[in-house]
């Protein structure tokens, strides 16, 4: 079981964001914010040269967005697990992001308490679940067999506000 200080890593390219969050993380002697970084280019810089355990991460940024950072990040730096923390937190996004294996999806208005627990239930566990997701995920998982999936077809186009529907 891992135990001792949990450093992290934050990256987002709104900068009052990280430096908040690693000013509300200060209140938590287990955890160190070890790096914050304005985009995903900055982050891989910052693994390079910083331990780190966790990374939370933004995914919609200029520059090297937050999909293309968790690749290679998954590449270069499999021991270090990524924590989506998103302010487009839907199921659609949710459910596109667990079929990826990402061990933790937060949305930006979760308490510093829930960020805190995420941290350190994904270094300790591997993976993160809150109320919010796993109410998603149960809904996915008990939809009828007889309903097809259709946010899974390819070939079809959703807009956002179809995709809500489903």
């Amino acid at each position: 079981m891992k135990t001792g200080l949990i450093h992290i890593g934050i990256v987002d390219d709104h900068p009052t964001f990280p430096e908040g969050i690693k000013t509300l993380l200060a209140a938590f002697s287990d955890i160190k914010v070890s790096f914050t970084a304005n985009d995903g280019s900055e982050c891989l810089k910052a693994l390079k040269e910083k331990y780190v355990d966790v990374v939370l991460l933004d995914l919609e940024m200029d520059g090297l967005d937050g999909e293309e950072t968790m690749e290679q990040m998954a590449q270069k730096h499999p021991d270090v697990s990524p924590i989506i923390i998103t302010s487009h937190f839907n199921p659609s996004f949710v459910i596109k992001y667990m079929k990826k294996n990402v061990p933790g999806i937060l949305s930006k208005t979760a308490s510093i308490q829930k960020i805190s627990e995420a941290v350190r239930t994904v270094h300790i566990q591997g993976q993160y679940f809150d109320d919010q997701v796993s109410a998603i995920l149960k809904r996915a998982i008990t939809r009828s067999a007889s309903e097809p999936d259709l946010t899974d077809r390819p070939d079809i186009d959703f807009s956002v506000i179809e995709l809500k529907v489903f």
